[in-house]
């Protein structure tokens, strides 16, 4: 009589956790820019209304402000994770993960009077180059526009 055992062998099982653990090298970096893409998209529109409510204020007032308090807006819609601001040169969001900066969406503002008045009226995706996940994100989202030895600026509209 013969008995017909059928079972994995401990080299199949160790096949099939190797497959499995490159497959989740592989996706799983990719599923991190999806995420921080989506908040990324999340985040635009709030930039856009506190940048039109930051050159409103100039409009009534001949300067920017550096209070968002100031402005003509609710400041509690600010997308949650994300910290928003204002100076009398550009609205922000940024966004830290575990209190460690990732990046931020910095729309610049269109009456500047400083030296880096080419960058007016433009949005950017802005990390530092110590920041791997911010540099994927950021290059996925638009064009690389300036970069130094800590700090790079991709434009997106």
């Amino acid at each position: 009589m013969k008995t017909n055992k059928q079972a994995f062998t401990l080299i199949e099982l160790l096949v099939v956790v190797l497959i499995i653990g490159i497959l989740a090298a592989v996706a799983l970096p990719q599923y991190q820019i999806a995420v921080f893409k989506s908040r990324i998209t999340q985040a635009i529109p709030f930039v856009k209304t506190l940048k039109e409510a930051q050159e409103i204020y100039y409009l009534a007032n001949g300067e920017y402000t550096n209070h968002i308090e100031n402005l003509d807006i609710d400041t509690g819609i600010c997308p949650i994770g994300w910290k928003c601001s204002v100076n009398t040169t550009a609205v922000r969001a940024q966004w830290y993960e575990n209190d460690k900066y990732i990046l931020a969406l910095v729309y610049s503002l269109n009456h500047r009077k400083d030296s880096l008045s080419r960058r007016a009226g433009k949005l950017y995706c802005y990390t530092k180059t110590t920041s791997q996940i911010g540099m994927r994100v950021c290059k996925t989202m638009g064009e690389e526009f300036s970069r130094s030895d800590s700090e790079i600026l991709y434009v997106l509209n």
